[in-house]
């Protein structure tokens, strides 16, 4: 009886092994598509007409461990000029329902999402409102999340867990589909955890060309002190609830870190030449432009050529200035 406990405890392990194995390939590889081209999250942008809305998508309120109310987070965001704040309270829906508000003359969107738990990792749930208090720590009951509301996730600050190895991120990424987990916070607050910048690029380098991660950047605030640090920028052709989580869910974005009050980066374009394999983005406030490839820069300047350099999988820019660095969204490249 012991040596027939011992054999089954042994198989229990190796099933283990092996799906998380298969999570981890199906991360890589989830499908047979090859892009032949680049895949570019800005395709049919027109630049000169597009509607650029700044939105925080991490907030805290007196719901749970924020100082201040909803409605006063709502109003300190309007009074900055933001058009979108998403209030993702620990556990706990803190406000009714998504929709427009005016607030200080300033019309915000603000969605109701949650932050739960993820194995006792965070990740935010947008325009949701499954259950008013949900501590979600099993498989079972993130699937039954996404079963039961129409959100949009992201990981939140995950480089604050160092408990955590890369596969363990293949591996919740895997389990869950591209349009629902979309990506991971890069930037939280004033660049809290830069280690997640790295662990972004890692991660890329295995679910690229098949998957794109997105990135986003966060105040992550609790209080008044906290806001103003990150954003993101989405891009839309009309403010409405419609394209605001299109733009979420596919890319349409950049993401900022702010250091002074001086002028940031701004993109005026990006053309695409898929004859040439060439990306090239025209700036404002630019004083460096850096692209990233597996991790490392492998070119500084405005335009880059996909054949010339030999790339694969992804690419995306980078942006500084004295004012602070934007981030672009990965562009998934033709494989070779």
């Amino acid at each position: 009886m012991v040596k027939l406990k011992k054999i089954l405890i042994l198989s229990l392990g190796l099933i283990i092994t092996l799906c998380t194995f298969s999570f981890c390939k199906s991360f890589v590889h989830s499908s047979n598509y090859t892009p032949k081209s680049i895949v570019n999250p800005y395709e049919s942008i027109n630049f000169e007409t597009i509607l650029r809305l700044r939105a925080n998508l991490h907030t805290h309120t007196i719901a749970s461990d924020g100082d201040e109310t909803a409605d006063e987070m709502i109003r300190l965001y309007s009074q900055n000029a933001y058009d979108i704040i998403a209030i993702t309270d620990h556990r706990t829906i803190g406000i009714n329902s998504s929709g427009y508000r005016i607030s200080e003359g300033w019309q915000i969107f603000v969605i109701q999402g949650i932050e739960a738990g993820l194995y006792h990792h965070h990740f935010a749930s947008l325009f949701t409102s499954y259950n008013t208090r949900i501590r979600l720590n099993s498989n079972s009951l993130i699937r039954a999340h996404i079963r039961n509301s129409d959100s949009l996730m992201f990981l939140n600050h995950p480089t604050r867990y160092r408990r955590f190895s890369d596969r363990w991120y293949e591996n919740v990424f895997s389990r869950f589909p591209a349009e629902r987990l979309v990506g991971m916070e890069v930037i939280n607050g004033a660049d809290r955890y830069p280690e997640s910048k790295y662990l972004w690029d890692r991660l890329l380098t295995k679910s690229a060309p098949t998957r794109a991660l997105w990135g986003f950047a966060n105040d992550d605030s609790h209080r008044a002190s906290d806001t103003g640090f990150a954003f993101n920028e989405f891009l839309v052709e009309e403010n409405n609830i419609t394209n605001i989580r299109y733009a979420i869910q596919n890319g349409r974005s950049f993401f900022y870190n702010r250091r002074t009050n001086e002028a940031l980066p701004f993109v005026r374009n990006i053309i695409v030449n898929q004859e040439r394999l060439t990306i090239t983005v025209f700036t404002e406030n630019a004083d460096l432009i850096q692209w990233v490839s597996y991790g490392s820069v492998v070119y500084e300047g405005p335009e880059i050529s996909i054949t010339d350099l030999g790339l694969e999988r992804y690419l995306r820019f980078v942006i500084t200035s004295s004012g602070g660095t934007l981030y672009s969204q990965p562009f998934l490249l033709p494989a070779k």
